[in-house]
């Protein structure tokens, strides 16, 4: 059996002293959403809760409770990392905000703590990546010493289950792959009809709303690459915004489809 474990990270506010960056509320509703995705049949029934856990949601955590989670899963085969708050950016690194601002972490550091042991992985970070000379490797940083889910039997929930590893198991993407919802020196907007979803989730769950079949990470981002710039460009004042993947035709699997579970996936 495929071990499994999904870390899911929201980090709205931003509070360092006399600093304060704009609260994005989006991003507990990003994370809310990733949830839910993740537990249904379409998503690969994830276990949310209970002696099997396999998803991890935290608001606001230090990078000591990040670390020390990523110590505990060490065991997994596949972790699915997201994180939805603010972020900068240095010349060889990118940098997020956890516990109010009062740490930042490296996503190096997260990208090598997850990779560890050859596992498999894709850390998905929806943040800004402005470039800020003070943030710099030199630096320091700390690391760990119906919209309703149906209700499935246990055999039924397997097989989805089984679906889903098989899929990851006999694709041909090894290691991790990280994604930022935006490129460096671009700032990372949310989505602004409606300002509950940050504007890449938006897209990429847009792309599992149309998913009728099998549907991988690259071939959501590659879409939801495509969508987020057009939507920035054409509806934000003076925006750019273009998501990076470092392996874009990443086979892991992100979405079951719709005709597979006899079910679509609708956003709340």
């Amino acid at each position: 059996m495929t071990k499994r474990a999904a870390i899911l990270i929201a980090s709205p506010t931003v509070k360092c002293g006399s600093y304060s960056a704009t609260p994005l509320y989006g991003t507990k509703e990003d994370i809310k959403e990733w949830k839910r995705f993740l537990s249904m049949p379409i998503g690969g029934c994830w276990n949310p809760d209970g002696p099997n856990k396999e998803i991890y949601d935290m608001t606001d955590c230090s990078s000591d409770e990040l670390f020390r989670l990523i110590e505990e899963l060490k065991n997994v085969d596949y972790l699915f990392f997201v994180y939805s708050g603010h972020g900068v950016s240095s010349k060889d690194d990118d940098f997020i905000f956890s516990k109010y601002g009062q740490d930042c972490i490296s996503v190096n550091e997260v990208k090598s703590a997850i990779g560890e042991n050859g596992k498999k992985g894709v850390v998905l970070i929806n943040a800004c990546r402005n470039e800020n000379p003070y943030f710099d490797s030199s630096i320091s940083f700390k690391s760990p010493t119906d919209k309703s889910q149906p209700l499935l039997v246990e055999s039924a929930r397997d097989d989805y289950r089984k679906t889903w590893e098989n899929i990851l198991n006999n694709g041909k993407t090894k290691g991790i792959v990280s994604i930022h919802s935006c490129s460096k020196n671009e700032e990372s907007y949310m989505y602004p009809p409606s300002a509950q979803y940050s504007l890449f989730c938006e897209m990429m769950f847009h792309e599992i709303n149309k998913a009728e079949y099998p549907l991988t990470i690259g071939n959501a981002f590659k879409s939801a690459q495509i969508s987020t710039g057009v939507f920035a460009r054409n509806h934000i004042y003076s925006g750019k915004q273009s998501p990076f993947c470092d392996n874009d035709d990443v086979d892991y699997p992100l979405s079951l489809g719709s005709t597979l579970v006899g079910a679509e996936y609708l956003m709340e």
